[in-house]
């Protein structure tokens, strides 16, 4: 028995046929393009994402950098006077450097302890251009005989010094070494 099959249906099975090919192909080549062009898109939305957060980061240490830096120069303000002070014994820049340098040597070639130390004014003289006083607070421990070399070259030295106040406390009972105490407050004047 041969069934004979109408044109209409005849189209209708090859269109199936093409369809069902179509639907075959359609996954395969929707899994090619997606590998191929949309997975690097997001790979390449994933790397800019990972340079924006390192950027971010980068930005937020640089901010703390800077608020460091802020809170920095407040403590700088601060304590700006005793800052400049230092600048007093800077080699470069400063005359007083060679005399603290020869107080500190002549102090320590004499075998005295150098108790404290303190700058107080720098004063520029009007009636002498380039001369300018220097204020300066210092003690020392030493015994008696170590105390008189080192006046005895304080007063040989060739820069004027100009004591104000001179404390000298001898040795108590308490003291072994037998040690004498001496603060002293003068001016040098350096040109």
């Amino acid at each position: 028995m041969n069934i004979q099959i109408s044109p209409k249906l005849e189209k209708l099975k090859s269109s199936l046929k093409k369809r069902s090919n179509l639907i075959f192909l359609v996954p395969p080549v929707v899994f090619l393009l997606a590998f191929f062009y949309i997975f690097p898109a997001f790979e390449a939305i994933n790397n800019i994402n990972v340079q924006i957060s390192k950027t971010k980061k980068e930005i937020e240490l640089t901010t703390a950098i800077f608020e460091n830096l802020i809170e920095l120069k407040k403590e700088f303000i601060k304590h700006k006077d005793d800052l400049e002070k230092l600048s007093y014994f800077s080699f470069e820049q400063n005359k007083m450097s060679p005399i603290y340098r020869y107080f500190e040597n002549t102090i320590f070639a004499n075998g005295l302890l150098l108790t404290n130390f303190s700058i107080g004014s720098q004063i520029k003289i009007k009636e002498i251009p380039g001369l300018t006083r220097y204020d300066f607070t210092f003690g020392l421990s030493g015994s008696y005989e170590a105390l008189k070399v080192f006046f005895s070259a304080l007063e040989s030295n060739l820069r004027l010094v100009e004591p104000h106040t001179l404390s000298l406390t001898p040795p108590d009972g308490k003291d072994e070494k037998g040690l004498f105490n001496v603060n002293l407050e003068a001016s040098v004047y350096v040109k």
